[in-house]
């Protein structure tokens, strides 16, 4: 099975990141030769020997290296698991890819040999058996080279999960009453499941906004307050909804998304949040309760389920015409200017515009609107940057006002001054004159200097004013006398 063949039953629920490599099952119209020679045997050991499993890196499910890889890679973060997951997947298409050469050459001896072989053996072999072995080694060379394009797709769903409607012999009462019977985890998460994985390989389909209303997700709805680990809704797809806000989704622009509901409850959700587990049986006794509670939602019949399962298939068993591929390229094309930085998006509306006139020019009127309509798509996305903030708006509106001014007043004192010299007028009273300032500067340190020698000197002529002013400078030294008190006691 190649590559694009997991992704695709991925979007049934078949084939999850967690779950074994889907193995087909052999069907009972698969008719074999008559006779096989011996040669035929040989070379088909050969064959086994080439595609020998010991040589994968992987050999455990095709994507662990032993138990201990398994448990180590479950017990990691879904985002972190699934992108190891793919590194292995890549290391593993590259060693089919070194294989396919050999494989080739082996299949151009054995169609030599087949080639004469025939020539003897019509009697044993029919037209419709030469066809089945075609296919057949065609099918192998796909499978070994990895083929994932969209537009090989044919093989999407196997026979093993084939609708139960096709081929049943039971009688038609019994039939129909079992469509009506509530369908089980099993048959939601092997047939009606969808996973971001899937979802983004078909995003761009003109049937995937159809289609995919009716499928159910495992969204993500953060971290659990008590263990930390994320928590998980089983929900049912309402409606696509595309034009949004673009967000990453495996590092790519994309714009849609999906309107969820879990009983009467309803949000709208990105793809990026979508898991690519199945679903567990928690999440499932989780969604039967909140159906319970609803009077407009209640569980997929059978019949219903397997309805929404043939619109799956037939959806990616579709062969994609050149006008498919031009609208897919087209939505790509659309989201592809939010991955450019602002002077590609400049070059490329300067280009647009050039190839415009060119087809005004030659009067290609077809040409100039599918142009017109990408210049206005991208002239949309630089108004939506230039309006992100009406206060970034104001702020340039003021600076050009203020300009604007300033280039008005020095364009009127220019005039001004070139009248005065004409006039040799100088003696306006009301211009301004032109000054010179000159600061001073007084040193703190030197006024407490000064401060304090006045005070000292004060100090000085107080004293001196006092000893002048004295009594004995004034009367001498007997008026200090005759001021003496003597206290004299005489006993006779």
């Amino acid at each position: 099975m190649s590559d694009s063949d997991d992704d695709l039953l991925e979007l049934a629920g078949i084939g999850s990141d967690e779950e074994s490599d889907y193995e087909p099952k052999v069907t009972a119209g698969r008719r074999k030769t008559a006779k096989r020679t011996i040669e035929e045997d040989s070379e088909n050991e050969d064959e086994d020997e080439e595609l020998n499993p010991e040589e994968d890196p992987y050999p455990l499910e095709g994507k662990y290296k032993d138990e201990e890889d398994k448990m180590r890679l479950m017990q990691m973060d879904e985002s972190k698991a699934e992108s190891q997951t793919i590194e292995k997947g890549s290391t593993s298409k590259k060693l089919r890819t070194s294989k396919l050469s050999e494989l080739k050459k082996q299949r151009e001896k054995k169609s030599v040999k087949e080639d004469r072989k025939r020539k003897g053996d019509d009697d044993y072999m029919d037209v419709d058996d030469e066809d089945e072995e075609e296919d057949d080694d065609d099918a192998d060379l796909k499978e070994l080279a990895g083929y994932g394009d969209e537009d090989e797709e044919e093989d999407y769903y196997s026979d093993g999960y084939s609708s139960s409607r096709k081929g049943s012999s039971r009688p038609k009462a019994e039939f129909d009453q079992s469509q009506y019977r509530d369908a089980t985890l099993d048959e939601i998460n092997n047939k009606i499941r969808s996973t971001r994985s899937v979802l983004e390989k078909f995003l761009y389909r003109d049937e995937f906004d159809t289609f995919i209303p009716g499928t159910l997700v495992r969204v993500n709805i953060g971290p659990s307050k008590v263990t930390g680990r994320p928590q998980y809704r089983m929900a049912l797809v309402e409606e696509v909804r595309r034009g949004g806000k673009p967000y990453k989704l495996f590092g790519k622009p994309c714009n849609t998304y999906l309107k969820v509901s879990q009983g009467d409850s309803a949000t709208v959700v990105e793809l990026s949040c979508l898991s690519n587990s199945p679903f567990t049986d928690e999440d499932f006794d989780s969604y039967k309760k909140r159906l319970s509670a609803s009077t407009t939602h209640s569980l997929p019949t059978v019949g219903y389920v397997e309805d929404k399962f043939n619109e799956l298939r037939n959806m990616s068993t579709r062969r994609l015409t050149d006008e498919d591929i031009n609208r897919m390229m087209a939505r790509k094309e659309e989201l592809s200017v939010y991955e450019m930085n602002t002077a590609a998006r400049v070059r490329k509306l300067g280009r647009l515009r050039e190839e415009l006139q060119v087809a005004l020019e030659q009067a290609d009127r077809q040409r100039a609107n599918t142009l017109q309509s990408e210049i206005s798509q991208l002239s949309k996305f630089f108004k939506g940057t230039q309006n992100t903030s009406k206060l970034e708006q104001i702020n340039i509106r003021n600076q050009k006002s203020n300009q604007e001014f300033i280039r008005k007043a020095e364009k009127k004192l220019v005039e001004t001054k070139r009248k005065q010299l004409q006039n040799n007028d100088f003696n306006d009273p009301f211009s301004r004159l032109r000054t010179n300032p000159k600061v001073f500067y007084k040193s703190a340190y030197k006024e407490d200097d000064n401060t304090q020698k006045s005070e000292e000197k004060a100090a000085e002529e107080k004293d001196k004013n006092k000893i002048k002013n004295s009594v004995f400078r004034r009367e001498g030294i007997d008026a200090l006398i005759k001021d003496i008190n003597i206290d004299l006691n005489f006993d006779i």
